[in-house]
C-alpha cells in the first residue's frame, strides 16, 4: 500500500503536489499512552511543485477514531516562531518520538536567526481529525549553548527525540549535535546537548563537548561526534574520534536524565569477535534498542572477514577481547 506518490496532493502547500522524496524516513513505534493505543507515525521530507512551497516535512498517521492521512509537519515559507519574522527556507535532519512528537532542523530566512530545531505534534492523541500546528523552537542559532558561559549554538544536526520509558509520565527528551561559535580559544567547537521537557518546562544541559576527556581513553579527548542514536530508556549512543587517547575512536553510551553517565561500548583497534583476530577499523550505522543493545556495522582489518555487523549490550562496559 503506498503512503505517498509523486503527483499526490501535498497538504498545506497551497495546492502543490509531491515532486520527489528524500532518502530517509522516520517512524515511531506503536504506543500506548493516556487513552487508547495509536498507530505509528511515519515522517518524510519531500519536494513540492505547483504550490506556495517547494519543500516540506510531512507525516502519515492518524488520530484515534480517524482515517489515516498525510499532514504537513512544516513547509517552506511557514513562519519560524522565535526568529523575529523569519520563515522556513529548507529542512535538514528530523526524528519522531513514540509519542508522535516530531523534531526537525530548519534553515531560516529573514528575521534574526538562520537555523533552529523545532517541534511539532502533527496528530493530536485521542482526538479524531484534529491537526495542531505548534512549530515550537527547541534551540535556535545564536542562543547560549547549554552548560557553557559564552559559546552559542551555530549549526544543528542529528536530532534524536525519545520518550522516557522509565517514567509513568510522557517525558520527551531531545538530544542533538551542534557546532558552536563565540567563547575563547579554549571553548569547545561542538558538542552533544540534551533538552528534557518536564511538562512545559525545558531543562537543558551538555552531554559531551569537543575537547572534554573521553570516557576510559586515558588522556584522550573527544574530537567530534557522529552517528547519534537513542532509545526509550534514557540512553544515547554515538561514535566519537578521540585525540591523544589510548584508542583513536569509539562508540560511547550516555545515560540521559539529571545525572549524566558515559561509558565506552567498543573501541577502534579492538579485536572483533569470531573473526579469527580481525580488528575494528571503522564503525557506521550505529543503532540502539530499548533493551540497551548497541548494533553497528564495521570495517575490519586482518582476520577472516573485511566487514561485519555486531552488537554489544550498552548496559555494561564492553570488555576488549584478548589476543587469540
Amino acid at each position: 500500500m503506498p503512503i505517498a506518490l509523486t503527483g499526490n496532493t501535498a497538504p498545506q502547500t497551497g495546492g502543490g503536489t509531491f515532486k520527489g522524496f528524500a532518502d530517509r524516513l522516520a517512524i515511531s513505534n506503536r504506543i500506548i499512552s493516556i487513552g487508547p493505543p495509536r498507530l505509528e507515525v511515519i515522517v518524510f521530507r519531500a519536494t513540492v511543485e505547483g504550490g506556495k512551497a517547494e519543500e516540506g516535512i510531512f507525516a502519515f498517521g492518524r488520530s484515534v477514531g480517524a482515517a489515516e492521512q498525510i499532514v504537513s509537519v512544516a513547509v517552506q515559507e511557514n513562519l519560524a516562531n522565535g526568529t523575529g519574522g523569519g520563515k522556513f527556507s529548507s529542512f535538514g535532519d528530523f526524528t519522531v518520538s513514540d509519542s508522535g512528537l516530531v523534531a526537525y532542523v530548519a534553515n531560516i530566512e529573514g528575521g534574526g536567526v538562520d537555523q533552529g530545531i523545532y517541534f511539532n505534534l502533527p496528530f493530536l492523541l485521542g482526538v479524531a481529525n484534529v491537526f495542531i500546528d505548534l512549530q515550537l523552537p527547541a534551540a535556535l542559532a545564536g542562543q547560549p549553548a547549554a552548560g557553557l558561559r559564552s559559546a552559542k549554538y551555530e549549526r544543528f544536526d542529528s536530532p534524536v527525540l525519545v520518550v522516557d520509558g522509565t517514567s509513568l509520565n510522557v517525558v520527551n527528551e531531545l538530544a542533538f549535535h551542534a557546532t558552536l561559535t563565540g567563547g575563547d580559544a579554549t571553548s569547545p567547537q561542538s558538542g552533544l546537548f540534551q533538552i528534557a521537557y518536564l511538562g512545559p518546562i525545558p531543562i537543558s544541559n551538555a552531554l559531551a563537548l569537543q575537547g572534554q576527556p573521553a570516557s576510559q581513553s586515558g588522556a584522550g579527548k573527544y574530537a567530534s561526534f557522529t552517528q547519534i542514536a537513542g532509545n526509550n530508556q534514557q540512553q544515547l549512543a554515538f561514535y566519537a574520534p578521540v585525540d591523544e587517547g589510548s584508542f583513536p575512536g569509539a562508540i560511547f553510551l550516555v545515560t540521559l536524565g539529571p545525572l549524566t553517565l558515559t561509558s565506552k561500548t567498543v573501541e577502534l583497534g579492538s579485536v572483533a569477535p569470531d573473526t579469527d583476530g580481525g580488528r575494528f577499523e571503522a564503525f557506521c550505522n550505529v543503532s540502539l534498542s530499548d533493551n540497551g543493545r548497541v548494533v553497528f556495522s564495521a570495517k575490519l582489518s586482518g582476520g577472516n572477514a573485511p566487514e561485519g555487523i555486531f552488537f554489544s549490550f550498552a548496559k555494561r562496559i564492553s570488555r576488549v577481547p584478548s589476543e587469540p
